[in-house]
């Protein structure tokens, strides 16, 4: 029964990493590409675009 508590744990903490991980991955990805040159390869290629 100890095993199989352990197993589950794991399962719960790398579904958990997945989660987030895939959540929060493109804001990081947009936040630290917002701040390089423009040179770096961005997320969408608008050039000149105004409200």
């Amino acid at each position: 029964m100890k095993s199989q508590s352990l197993i589950l744990r794991i399962f719960l903490g790398l579904y958990l990493v997945v989660f987030f991980g895939y959540l929060l991955g493109p804001l990081v990805i947009m936040g630290v590409t917002a701040f390089n040159s423009p040179g770096f390869p961005r997320a969408a290629p608008w050039e000149c675009l105004t409200f």
